[in-house]
């Protein structure tokens, strides 16, 4: 209950301040601001699995089409203080997490909380916060958080939103770096019948650029991370090591907009956001995680990804064309069937604004899992489809 009443108030306080065509803000003059603002979503279509996906998720023997009408996580609700070089921002994420297959459930999320000091050309930020590697995703909307089993961004490595100190420079209007020092991700296992988590001793080390040249925008990025346990017995491994390096583009010329980002790592599902491997699901593929051999050794997955995203605005309407895909390798550990997995998806929609603060998007995308390495057969783990549109209404 004092969820729902906390909830109530921020929202009161939106309703009462809010103004027409923006979030509401407040400046006295004297360099104290407050800013509150957010995006509403709620998503309106079809998703389909056929039968081989299906059967990748159970003991199913067809394909099937079900509703897709809900409140994304990602619908949020957003703001800051700052008074003079120092600030804070909070990001709440409300939505459904899941859809009728398996019930409506609630939820809030503390996407971001962070403060954050500027000084020269320079900030440090500290707290809860993503872009620490990633800078460009793909237009695709519908589907996240639609079930466990969602398909989104394919293509793309967004990072998470992890506990961080970052030092921002710009160092002209053509040149920024960000040096960001993230909270490592745990990983358990389980050794002689007990689960033990992973833990870190450095943080996970990321370095972003971002280069201006007009017409074309670039922005390189690097990760590192490690993890190790203790006491595993006699023979294993005790640590692992990740990596990613990618090169985004932006591409903005009058009406043409164009983005192409391609990757390549070890073992990143282990220090980016991965999906599952029962649900096949999340933005970075289950398959791009170290591999442990049965005596202990860990073997190193070897990733690529990328994508490619097209748009070109007609007045209130801005169609995109979508592909991407993500790649895992490890020859040492597969060894039966396939000693890879490639997945890939195929999307187009269309922005239509129909006011600057309410927008619709229609949307149809495909993807394909692949096949699953290291099994006998290579069993096909099918495709999904999802139609439909998604309503936007941001403040």
């Amino acid at each position: 209950m004092r969820k729902v009443g906390l909830l109530l108030v921020v929202f009161a306080m939106i309703l009462a301040f809010a103004m027409p065509a923006s979030a509401w803000m407040s400046d006295d003059g004297k360099g104290n601001k407050i800013m509150i603002g957010g995006n509403w979503l709620t998503d309106f279509g079809w998703w389909n699995r056929n039968k081989e996906r299906m059967a990748s998720q159970g003991a199913y023997t067809s394909d099937q089409t079900q509703l897709m009408l809900n409140v994304p996580m990602n619908t949020t609700l957003r703001g800051y203080v700052e008074s003079g070089n120092a600030g804070g921002f909070f990001e709440l994420g409300l939505g459904t997490t899941s859809n009728q297959a398996t019930g409506i459930s609630p939820g809030v999320d503390m996407r971001k909380m962070y403060g954050y000091y500027k000084f020269g050309n320079c900030q440090i930020l500290a707290g809860k916060n993503d872009g620490w590697l990633y800078s460009l995703v793909p237009q695709q909307r519908l589907g996240a958080n639609l079930l466990t089993v969602w398909a989104f961004g394919f293509g793309n490595f967004y990072d998470g939103r992890f506990a961080q100190v970052r030092f921002t420079q710009d160092v002209s209007k053509q040149f920024r770096y960000a040096i960001s020092l993230v909270a490592n991700q745990p990983t358990a296992e389980t050794f002689a019948g007990a689960s033990k988590t992973s833990y870190a001793q450095i943080p996970t080390l990321a370095a972003k650029f971002t280069l201006n040249f007009g017409v074309v925008t670039l922005y390189p990025a690097l990760g590192w991370s490690q993890f190790k346990w203790d006491n595993l017995p006699s023979g294993f491994d005790d640590s692992v090591t990740a990596y990613y390096a990618a090169l985004p583009v932006k591409v903005v010329a009058g009406p043409f907009t164009g983005l192409v980002q391609m990757g390549f790592g070890q073992n990143i599902g282990n220090m980016l956001n991965p999906g599952s491997a029962a649900t096949l699901g999340g933005n970075t593929s289950p398959f791009q995680v170290y591999q442990r051999m049965a005596a202990g050794q860990v073997k190193n997955t070897q990733a690529l990804n990328g994508f490619i995203d097209l748009g070109y605005t007609f007045g209130p309407v801005t169609p995109h064309l979508m592909f991407g895909f993500d790649n895992a390798k490890n020859g040492d550990a597969w060894t039966t069937g396939d000693n890879s997995n490639t997945r890939m998806f195929w999307g187009a929609s269309l922005n239509w604004s129909i006011t600057p603060n309410f927008m619709i998007v229609p949307e149809i995308s495909v993807f394909d899992f692949g096949t699953r390495p290291g099994t006998a057969g290579a069993p096909n783990l099918g495709k999904d489809w999802m139609a439909g549109a998604q309503f936007v209404f941001a403040f």
